[in-house]
């Protein structure tokens, strides 16, 4: 029998002395009155009631157990509304897992625009490729960037459509074989994100479907931006996403290889572990990244309207 039930059903006796009024206002039965009574007695061994036929009293000890138990009460319903305000308004610590490229390039400027709306949130970030555990960290959102989650305690939202290209430098291109066709990648030197689940193959779609190419490297890295810069510098052929290199490859210091081929079933999701209830705060900062994050694509897709990369049609009714 729950303890703070209990003491509600005795305060509410102590306070109109009728075991049947007690019965009505809380909605249960008069014999369930007087179970959670004697089962308090019981606990406290002691009368907390004074019973006759026709009246009850408290006892003096049940005076000093009203007492108690209302500042307990009262203080519990201050807990309870203190925490149902705070999950419906935008307030509180949020703490975010942000894949680190990704974050600091796109994501760090918005955190700022949130702040300026939200100025009751904390934000707490941590930036990291890995995919961390959320539940045991303790976050409330991770923003990831892939094709599908399997964690099935986890919910993935989709904000965006994203994908990924090959690319090389002119100078890369100049120097070695030609590329006509995704076999010609087997013969070039392919910098690969080491975090792939699948660190010797490109899976990679085209107008023949999806491809799974076998490649060669001499640099594996686990950050975007090292393979980019590696890139630029004439390294060798990379797989890298549209967000990364588009400006790279609009000003020419990027080439885009095989622009009919792409990773282009990849997405940016919001991910959070599965709750009955999704705090306002966490609701409110999905939605603020979905709608910044469209707008930058769009933007974009203004901007370089010339590169197929970014093309790609935003499917707003798959989530």
């Amino acid at each position: 029998m729950d303890k703070f039930n209990k003491m509600k059903t005795f305060c509410c006796a102590a306070e109109t002395l009728s075991f049947s009024r007690t019965a009505d206002i809380l909605q249960i039965s008069p014999s369930m009155v007087s179970k959670h009574i004697s089962a308090l007695e019981t606990e406290l061994d002691t009368r907390l009631f004074s019973r006759t036929t026709r009246q009850i009293i408290l006892t003096q000890e049940g005076k000093t157990y009203q007492k108690q138990c209302g500042l307990i009460l009262d203080e519990l319903d201050e807990v309870e509304t203190s925490i149902r305000s705070e999950a419906r308004a935008d307030a509180g610590r949020l703490r975010l897992s942000l894949p680190i490229d990704f974050g600091i390039k796109i994501l760090a400027p918005m955190l700022a625009d949130y702040l300026d709306k939200h100025p009751n949130v904390t934000l707490d970030t941590v930036y990291d490729n890995r995919y961390v555990d959320l539940i045991k960290g303790r976050y409330d959102l991770a923003i990831r960037i892939g094709a599908k989650f399997p964690d099935s305690a986890l919910i993935a939202k989709r904000l965006i459509p994203t994908c990924a290209v090959l690319c090389a430098s002119p100078d890369y291109i100049k120097k070695n074989r030609p590329i006509h066709s995704i076999q010609d990648l087997k013969q070039h030197n392919c910098i690969q994100y080491s975090n792939s689940h699948n660190q010797q193959h490109w899976r990679i779609n085209g107008p023949e479907g999806e491809s799974l190419i076998r490649i060669n490297s001499n640099l594996r890295s686990n950050s975007d931006n090292s393979i980019m810069i590696a890139a630029l510098r004439g390294l060798g052929v990379a797989l890298l996403p549209c967000f990364l290199v588009n400006n790279h490859l609009a000003s020419g210091d990027l080439i885009h290889l095989l622009p009919e081929y792409s990773v282009n079933n990849m997405g940016i999701y919001a991910v959070y572990p599965q709750q009955t209830y999704l705090p306002s705060k966490v609701k409110t900062f999905i939605e603020f990244l979905r709608t910044s994050l469209q707008h930058k694509r769009h933007c974009n897709k203004k901007l370089h309207k010339n590169l197929r990369c970014i093309a790609i049609h935003l499917d707003s009714t798959s989530d």
